[in-house]
């Protein structure tokens, strides 16, 4: 399996490939989170109110329904407007954007191959925590509450996806590091 995975993703390691993947993560990131923020309600710090998706290193169960009070209704809304059209695509993209990379420095070089494992963990993480927010929201809008299963799994999903981005993170390092300060032996 992670053979198959390395293979499928050094298909896309190219410049153009990841150029691409690149650019859409960055049109992501600083054109289409940005503008669905700003339906996101002034809090009382004076600052608009941000959504639990970003808070590192995760959160836990009892932030959610607070969360969910902060955002007033029309932001629950907002919230889960941005899961179902923006997290849905979001995580595979930034897969992409770090499994490219040491796919493309790791092809010649001794690093193991499942280290490409990590960026694909962390998004099927976030996969886990996003649909579960869909699901929240919606028992929110419907009882003003929500199944304690389901902030637990909520939890363990933005837990997941930080650790693994975290490792990821690593990755990238040791296989820099491999492909460009070893020497081949």
């Amino acid at each position: 399996m992670i053979d198959w995975i390395w293979t499928r993703t050094a298909v896309l390691a190219n410049i153009w490939a990841y150029l691409a993947v690149f650019a859409l993560a960055l049109l992501f990131a600083k054109v289409l989170f940005p503008r669905h923020a700003e339906q996101y309600p002034i809090g009382s710090d004076g600052k608009r109110v941000v959504t639990l998706d970003g808070k590192f290193p995760g959160y836990s169960p009892s932030d959610i329904e607070p969360k969910f009070r902060e955002l007033g209704d029309d932001g629950v809304d907002a919230y889960y407007a941005q899961e179902w059209q923006l997290d849905l695509i979001f995580p595979w993209l930034y897969a992409l954007l770090f499994a490219i990379p040491i796919v493309w420095m790791g092809q010649h070089t001794t690093v193991p191959r499942w280290l490409v494992l990590f960026p694909y963990l962390a998004a099927v993480f976030d996969y886990v925590e996003n649909l579960t927010m869909m699901a929240m929201i919606r028992a929110w809008q419907r009882s003003g509450a929500v199944p304690a299963a389901w902030k637990v799994i909520a939890t363990i999903g933005s837990r997941g996806k930080w650790f693994f981005l975290c490792l990821t993170l690593a990755a990238l390092i040791w296989t820099a590091f491999a492909r460009f300060v070893r020497r081949p032996g």
